[in-house]
């Protein structure tokens, strides 16, 4: 049987219990992410950890997917495929996504 995580909510709906299974080298990331954010997180708490590292993760696979950039082109570059989505149009998806997960979080 493959290993799964137990994802439990409080009955406030703030907080929630994870219990999973990790490999060696997932610990071994967790602990230097840990030390490395020691003098922000003096408690190693890993939730906060896991937080943060989950934020840094959606900036770096927002921008791979809907490019999204700080300072974007002025003119959209010519295409040369026809399966091609220029980063224009991947951005406004950004966008939108972006409003519906806020429009989704205010109605809680």
């Amino acid at each position: 049987m493959a290993d799964r995580a137990i994802a439990r909510g409080s009955h406030c709906g703030q907080r929630f219990e994870v219990r999973l299974t990790i490999g060696q080298s997932t610990y071994a990331k967790l602990q230097y992410a840990q030390s490395l954010l020691s003098h922000q997180v003096a408690s190693g708490d890993v939730a906060e950890v896991l937080d943060r590292a989950l934020d840094a993760l959606i900036v770096r696979l927002e921008r791979r997917k809907f490019a999204a950039t700080v300072r974007p082109q002025r003119k959209p570059r010519p295409t040369a495929g026809r399966r091609h989505i220029p980063a224009h149009v991947k951005r406004t998806g950004l966008v939108t996504r972006r409003r519906a997960m806020h429009v989704h979080q205010r109605s809680r």
